[in-house]
């Protein structure tokens, strides 16, 4: 996957992420699947199966703690791995993209980039990311 530029963006609230439904973001023209595992860990994926170019996000979270797409039940860990199709367990060598996450002041920031190269020391200043999410909240609230 190309990116024009790699660099953080604020994805939205952090409690908006979590239970059996998966958060669906458009970063930069980039469709973003953002979902919590039984264990609240979080994830951040492109928002397509592995499996057909469908949203992922169009499907559930599991009571395993898996992210199932709802076309095909392509179920996946946090890591991407695809671990299950419905519930029964496959060895698959595909993987969704994963973006790197971090979660600060209440808010989900996605790096729109390569994981690996993620430098949490450019997340922008703790004000900034304040102003940022106070912009966001009252335009959701308008």
């Amino acid at each position: 996957m190309l990116f024009r530029t790699s660099k953080w963006r604020l994805a939205c609230r952090a409690d908006a992420v979590g239970g059996e439904t998966p958060t669906a973001v458009k970063l930069d023209g980039t469709p973003v699947v953002l979902w919590r595992n039984g264990e609240g860990e979080l994830a951040a994926f492109y928002d397509r199966c592995v499996h057909m170019p469908l949203p992922i996000s169009s499907g559930r979270c599991t009571k395993a703690g898996l992210l199932r797409c709802k076309y095909h039940g392509v179920e996946y860990e946090t890591d991407g791995r695809v671990t299950g199709v419905f519930g029964h367990a496959v060895e698959d060598p595909r993987r969704a993209f994963v973006f790197a996450t971090a979660e600060r002041e209440a808010t989900i920031w996605i790096w729109l980039g390569k994981a690996e190269e993620a430098d949490e020391a450019l997340l922008p200043h703790p004000l900034v990311r304040t102003v940022i999410r106070r912009w966001r909240e009252r335009e959701a609230d308008a």
